[in-house]
């Protein structure tokens, strides 16, 4: 049963390549009215890197490009399939990383209408000029947290609209790594299994079942990172075999398990 309305559970959502493939990688996981944020900072190398490929998560990311010349806001959907992110070599970039669930719903904006989308911020919502020139003042990660979340966070969690019983859902899904089917979920909250696909999809934009499947790619990961094998890493997350893992590897990153881990190897060698 649900006991009044609940934040959104927090798991790393994780991107390796913003964190291993640029230079001076910051993170911080931080609570704003208790829905998990994770702030973050890089900088773009040089000669010739102008990308890095995204991979599904179930996240809204807001990115600040902290450029003198080219400043600029983007707000980055969910992806259903890897994607290459473009960047520009030597500059610095501090984003936002809101979880699956959470909201921003400016003009009247669907979820669905973000997903696989890159929308100018200021195309949602009013952002005043001085934002990015104090963003570009403010030389440290610690400073640009407090500055965002007062400013453009709070702004945008004003206006985020939940329900104690999608909280609920959503938080299901994720505590179960996925495995926990629409018909378990519909027997729980006593409501019919087109209710809850129905309110799923609105509040995030894609369909429980493709939002299962990310949260169990994403903790295979999370896994894979910390050096657990893949047999325990097929039995945690309900995959079927190493052919179904393998399988979804590709379908979301077009790499397999092997090519994942030789990747990290590689990243802690250099």
């Amino acid at each position: 049963m649900m006991n009044g309305e609940r934040s959104i559970e927090a798991i790393p959502y994780i991107q390796p390549h913003f964190n291993h493939d640029t230079k001076n990688y910051q993170e911080y996981l931080r609570y704003y009215n208790k829905m998990p944020l994770l702030y973050y900072q890089f900088t773009m190398g040089e000669g010739g890197q102008d990308h890095l490929p995204a991979i599904p998560d179930g996240c809204l990311d807001i990115i600040f490009k902290l450029s003198s010349s080219m400043p600029s806001i983007k707000v980055y959907g969910s992806l259903l399939l890897s994607n290459l992110v473009p960047f520009e070599e030597g500059v610095a970039y501090f984003g936002i990383r809101f979880p699956p669930g959470c909201t921003i719903t400016f003009q009247k904006i669907k979820m669905e209408e973000y997903v696989e989308n890159v929308i100018d911020l200021d195309m949602i919502m009013k952002v005043e000029e001085k934002v990015l020139e104090l963003l570009l003042e403010d030389s440290t990660f610690e400073k640009r947290v407090i500055y965002v979340e007062e400013t453009i966070v709070k702004s945008i969690l004003a206006e985020h609209t939940s329900s104690p019983l999608t909280n609920h859902l959503i938080n299901e899904i994720i505590k179960s790594k996925g495995g926990k089917p629409i018909h378990q979920l519909a027997l729980e909250t006593h409501y019919s299994d087109r209710y809850i696909r129905q309110k799923i999809s609105e509040r995030l934009g894609i369909s429980p079942k493709n939002f299962s499947r990310i949260v169990r790619f994403q903790n295979a990961l999370i896994m894979l990172q910390q050096g657990f094998r893949i047999e325990d890493i097929i039995y945690e997350n309900n995959y079927y075999d190493q052919a179904h893992l393998i399988h979804e590897f590709e379908n979301f990153a077009y790499i397999t398990p092997t090519d994942y881990t030789n990747y990290l190897q590689h990243k802690r060698t250099i």
